[in-house]
Protein backbone atom coordinates (compact mmCIF):
# COMPACT_ATOMS: atom_id res chain seq x y z
CA UNK A 1 0.00 0.00 0.00
CA UNK A 2 3.17 2.14 0.67
CA UNK A 3 3.17 2.21 -3.25
CA UNK A 4 -0.32 2.98 -3.55
CA UNK A 5 0.18 6.15 -1.53
CA UNK A 6 3.29 7.10 -3.37
CA UNK A 7 2.22 7.16 -6.68
CA UNK A 8 -1.13 9.10 -5.78
CA UNK A 9 1.28 11.67 -4.41
CA UNK A 10 2.33 11.84 -7.62
CA UNK A 11 -0.80 13.63 -8.63
CA UNK A 12 -1.51 15.16 -5.29
CA UNK A 13 -0.30 18.94 -5.32
CA UNK A 14 3.20 19.28 -2.96
CA UNK A 15 4.96 22.56 -4.09
CA UNK A 16 5.00 25.66 -3.17
CA UNK A 17 3.43 28.81 -5.16
CA UNK A 18 2.50 32.36 -4.50
CA UNK A 19 -0.22 33.62 -5.19
CA UNK A 20 -1.51 35.48 -8.95
CA UNK A 21 -1.18 39.06 -7.01
CA UNK A 22 2.66 38.78 -5.71
CA UNK A 23 1.12 38.89 -2.21
CA UNK A 24 2.73 37.26 0.34
CA UNK A 25 0.28 34.68 0.72
CA UNK A 26 1.38 31.07 0.27
CA UNK A 27 -0.97 28.17 -1.04
CA UNK A 28 1.87 25.45 -0.49
CA UNK A 29 5.04 27.00 1.19
CA UNK A 30 7.71 24.71 0.81
CA UNK A 31 10.20 26.74 3.32
CA UNK A 32 12.46 24.61 5.70
CA UNK A 33 10.97 23.65 9.45
CA UNK A 34 7.39 23.12 8.64
CA UNK A 35 5.42 20.06 8.91
CA UNK A 36 1.97 18.52 8.15
CA UNK A 37 0.00 15.83 9.47
CA UNK A 38 -2.41 14.06 7.40
CA UNK A 39 -5.05 10.75 7.44
CA UNK A 40 -5.90 8.94 4.69
CA UNK A 41 -8.39 6.51 3.45
CA UNK A 42 -8.40 4.36 0.78
CA UNK A 43 -11.36 1.99 -0.80
CA UNK A 44 -10.23 -0.67 -3.24
CA UNK A 45 -12.44 -4.04 -3.57
CA UNK A 46 -15.31 -2.44 -1.23
CA UNK A 47 -12.39 -2.53 1.61
CA UNK A 48 -11.51 0.50 3.74
CA UNK A 49 -7.97 1.40 4.92
CA UNK A 50 -6.51 4.08 7.25
CA UNK A 51 -2.99 5.49 6.89
CA UNK A 52 -1.20 8.42 8.26
CA UNK A 53 1.50 10.18 6.43
CA UNK A 54 3.74 12.91 7.51
CA UNK A 55 5.64 15.85 5.16
CA UNK A 56 8.36 17.60 6.21
CA UNK A 57 10.24 20.28 4.62
CA UNK A 58 14.06 20.22 4.50
CA UNK A 59 15.01 23.24 2.53
CA UNK A 60 16.88 23.97 -0.70
CA UNK A 61 19.90 21.78 -2.22
CA UNK A 62 21.67 22.00 -5.43
CA UNK A 63 21.02 19.28 -7.81
CA UNK A 64 22.30 19.53 -10.88
CA UNK A 65 23.63 23.30 -10.27
CA UNK A 66 19.89 24.13 -9.81
CA UNK A 67 18.39 25.05 -6.47
CA UNK A 68 15.95 22.84 -5.69
CA UNK A 69 13.12 22.25 -2.84
CA UNK A 70 12.73 19.36 -1.27
CA UNK A 71 9.60 17.73 0.80
CA UNK A 72 10.35 14.46 2.66
CA UNK A 73 6.78 12.03 2.82
CA UNK A 74 7.07 9.42 5.50
CA UNK A 75 11.15 9.51 6.01
CA UNK A 76 10.79 7.18 2.76
CA UNK A 77 10.96 9.27 -0.72
CA UNK A 78 11.50 13.34 -1.55
CA UNK A 79 10.19 15.02 -3.89
CA UNK A 80 12.38 17.90 -5.54
CA UNK A 81 10.85 21.19 -6.44
CA UNK A 82 11.69 24.25 -8.83
CA UNK A 83 9.12 27.54 -8.40
CA UNK A 84 9.03 28.97 -12.32
CA UNK A 85 7.21 32.05 -13.64
CA UNK A 86 5.11 29.92 -15.55
CA UNK A 87 4.21 27.36 -12.30
CA UNK A 88 5.75 24.94 -9.81
CA UNK A 89 7.81 22.41 -11.35
CA UNK A 90 8.63 19.06 -9.95
CA UNK A 91 11.83 17.90 -10.96
CA UNK A 92 12.68 14.79 -9.46
CA UNK A 93 12.15 11.84 -6.67
CA UNK A 94 14.78 10.33 -4.41
CA UNK A 95 13.62 7.12 -3.05
CA UNK A 96 15.34 6.15 0.63
CA UNK A 97 17.10 3.61 -0.83
CA UNK A 98 18.31 4.89 -3.62
CA UNK A 99 21.84 6.27 -4.39
CA UNK A 100 20.89 9.00 -7.35
CA UNK A 101 18.06 11.10 -8.20
CA UNK A 102 15.51 10.49 -10.39
CA UNK A 103 15.34 13.87 -12.58
CA UNK A 104 11.70 13.95 -14.72
CA UNK A 105 12.36 13.23 -18.73
CA UNK A 106 10.09 16.24 -19.38
CA UNK A 107 8.35 18.89 -17.78
CA UNK A 108 5.82 17.82 -15.02
CA UNK A 109 4.03 20.93 -13.78
CA UNK A 110 2.02 20.70 -10.65
CA UNK A 111 0.40 24.00 -11.06
CA UNK A 112 0.49 26.53 -13.32
CA UNK A 113 -0.22 30.58 -12.91
CA UNK A 114 -2.27 32.35 -12.55
CA UNK A 115 -3.69 30.92 -9.66
CA UNK A 116 -7.27 32.59 -10.92
CA UNK A 117 -10.57 31.00 -11.84
CA UNK A 118 -10.12 29.39 -15.33
CA UNK A 119 -6.59 27.92 -15.76
CA UNK A 120 -6.27 24.74 -16.79
CA UNK A 121 -3.54 22.79 -17.82
CA UNK A 122 -2.55 18.82 -18.34
CA UNK A 123 -0.46 16.35 -16.91
CA UNK A 124 -0.09 12.73 -16.61
CA UNK A 125 -1.18 10.67 -13.47
CA UNK A 126 -0.83 7.15 -12.36
CA UNK A 127 -3.81 5.04 -10.97
CA UNK A 128 -3.07 3.85 -7.64
CA UNK A 129 -6.82 2.29 -6.19
CA UNK A 130 -7.59 0.22 -9.05
CA UNK A 131 -7.29 -3.47 -7.77
CA UNK A 132 -9.54 -7.06 -7.73
CA UNK A 133 -9.35 -10.40 -6.26
CA UNK A 134 -10.32 -12.76 -9.52
CA UNK A 135 -12.07 -15.47 -9.58
CA UNK A 136 -11.65 -18.75 -9.48
CA UNK A 137 -8.12 -18.81 -7.82
CA UNK A 138 -8.21 -15.45 -5.79
CA UNK A 139 -6.04 -13.87 -8.15
CA UNK A 140 -4.72 -10.14 -6.79
CA UNK A 141 -4.80 -7.79 -9.65
CA UNK A 142 -3.87 -3.98 -9.28
CA UNK A 143 -4.05 -2.03 -12.40
CA UNK A 144 -1.93 0.92 -12.96
CA UNK A 145 -1.77 2.87 -16.16
CA UNK A 146 -0.84 6.41 -17.21
CA UNK A 147 -3.83 9.11 -17.53
CA UNK A 148 -3.72 12.25 -19.20
CA UNK A 149 -5.53 14.74 -16.95
CA UNK A 150 -7.18 18.21 -17.20
CA UNK A 151 -6.97 20.46 -13.99
CA UNK A 152 -8.57 23.18 -13.54
CA UNK A 153 -8.90 26.09 -11.47
CA UNK A 154 -12.77 26.00 -10.36
CA UNK A 155 -12.58 28.21 -7.21
CA UNK A 156 -9.91 30.86 -6.03
CA UNK A 157 -12.70 31.50 -2.87
CA UNK A 158 -13.49 27.86 -1.32
CA UNK A 159 -14.49 27.17 1.99
CA UNK A 160 -13.25 23.37 2.89
CA UNK A 161 -13.14 22.27 6.56
CA UNK A 162 -11.08 19.31 7.87
CA UNK A 163 -9.66 17.58 11.10
CA UNK A 164 -7.30 20.71 11.35
CA UNK A 165 -9.90 22.72 11.31
CA UNK A 166 -12.09 25.42 8.66
CA UNK A 167 -10.06 26.88 6.18
CA UNK A 168 -10.91 30.07 3.92
CA UNK A 169 -10.17 31.41 0.50
CA UNK A 170 -8.90 28.19 -0.70
CA UNK A 171 -8.28 27.43 -4.78
CA UNK A 172 -9.66 24.27 -5.19
CA UNK A 173 -8.30 21.98 -8.55
CA UNK A 174 -10.07 19.65 -10.31
CA UNK A 175 -8.95 16.98 -12.36
CA UNK A 176 -11.08 14.68 -15.15
CA UNK A 177 -9.06 12.10 -17.70
CA UNK A 178 -9.34 9.44 -19.40
CA UNK A 179 -7.50 6.49 -21.20
CA UNK A 180 -8.18 2.79 -23.07
CA UNK A 181 -5.54 0.40 -21.53
CA UNK A 182 -5.50 -3.36 -22.15
CA UNK A 183 -6.17 -4.81 -18.12
CA UNK A 184 -5.10 -8.36 -17.01
CA UNK A 185 -6.64 -11.20 -19.35
CA UNK A 186 -9.92 -11.56 -18.00
CA UNK A 187 -10.44 -7.99 -17.70
CA UNK A 188 -9.61 -7.28 -21.14
CA UNK A 189 -9.45 -3.42 -22.61
CA UNK A 190 -11.34 -1.29 -20.02
CA UNK A 191 -11.77 2.54 -20.01
CA UNK A 192 -9.68 4.10 -17.37
CA UNK A 193 -11.54 7.61 -15.73
CA UNK A 194 -9.79 9.29 -13.04
CA UNK A 195 -11.64 12.14 -11.36
CA UNK A 196 -9.72 14.52 -8.55
CA UNK A 197 -10.22 17.79 -5.89
CA UNK A 198 -6.93 19.84 -4.34
CA UNK A 199 -7.80 22.29 -2.11
CA UNK A 200 -5.27 24.99 -1.10
CA UNK A 201 -5.53 27.13 1.28
CA UNK A 202 -3.04 30.46 2.14
CA UNK A 203 -0.35 30.00 4.39
CA UNK A 204 -1.17 26.03 5.13
CA UNK A 205 -1.19 24.54 1.22
CA UNK A 206 -2.72 21.23 0.83
CA UNK A 207 -5.46 20.50 3.35
CA UNK A 208 -8.17 18.16 1.25
CA UNK A 209 -7.13 15.93 -1.38
CA UNK A 210 -9.77 13.27 -2.81
CA UNK A 211 -9.54 11.18 -6.03
CA UNK A 212 -12.13 8.48 -7.65
CA UNK A 213 -10.77 6.14 -10.29
CA UNK A 214 -13.08 4.24 -12.19
CA UNK A 215 -13.44 1.41 -15.27
CA UNK A 216 -15.49 0.50 -17.76
CA UNK A 217 -15.29 -3.15 -16.58
CA UNK A 218 -18.01 -5.04 -14.48
CA UNK A 219 -14.93 -6.72 -12.43
CA UNK A 220 -12.86 -3.75 -11.59
CA UNK A 221 -15.39 -0.89 -10.91
CA UNK A 222 -13.32 1.74 -8.77
CA UNK A 223 -11.12 2.97 -6.66
CA UNK A 224 -11.07 6.06 -4.13
CA UNK A 225 -8.61 7.71 -1.99
CA UNK A 226 -9.07 11.17 0.72
CA UNK A 227 -6.23 12.87 2.09
CA UNK A 228 -7.25 15.48 4.61
CA UNK A 229 -5.22 17.55 6.95
CA UNK A 230 -4.89 16.53 11.09
CA UNK A 231 -2.23 18.93 11.94
CA UNK A 232 0.30 21.61 10.46
CA UNK A 233 3.10 23.09 12.75
CA UNK A 234 6.32 25.13 12.14
CA UNK A 235 9.75 26.09 13.48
Amino acid sequence: MKKIIKVLLLSVSLFALSSCNDSDIEYFPLNQGKTWQYRIVTHDMDVEKKYKQLVVNEGQQQVDGENVFIRKINDEIQYLYKPEKEGIRRVGIRRKMDINTTLEKEDFYILKYPLEKGTSWQQETVTGVLEVVIAPFRRHYALHTSVPVKYTIESADEAVKVPAGRFEKCIKVTGLGTTRVEAEKTIGIVDVTVESSDWYCPDIGLVKSQREERTSSTVLVKGDFLMELESFSEN
